[in-house]
């Protein structure tokens, strides 16, 4: 006869494996985190987004306008505290 389990809170927990780490959060998130400040950014830097992130070797295929913006900031170097 197998042994009654153990329903109590400590005992559920046991079986559980560790969660996954969490990814490092990208520090530009929180520079874009509105849309008020991403939208100005962005309209302010689109005219040269193309000539930076040709003259960065920065992959435009496929991305939005802020992704590549991120991209040339994150080359370009970390946001102000």
């Amino acid at each position: 006869m197998s042994t009654a389990p153990d329903l109590s809170r400590r005992g559920f927990l046991l079986g559980r494996t560790p969660a996954a780490e969490a990814p490092t959060p990208d520090p530009w998130d929180a520079y874009f985190g509105s849309y008020e400040m991403a939208c100005a950014q962005v309209n302010e830097a689109r005219p040269f987004l193309a000539d930076e992130a040709r003259r960065l070797n920065i992959d435009t295929e496929g991305k939005s306008d802020l992704e590549i913006l991120k991209a040339v900031f994150a080359t370009s170097g970390l946001p102000q505290a």
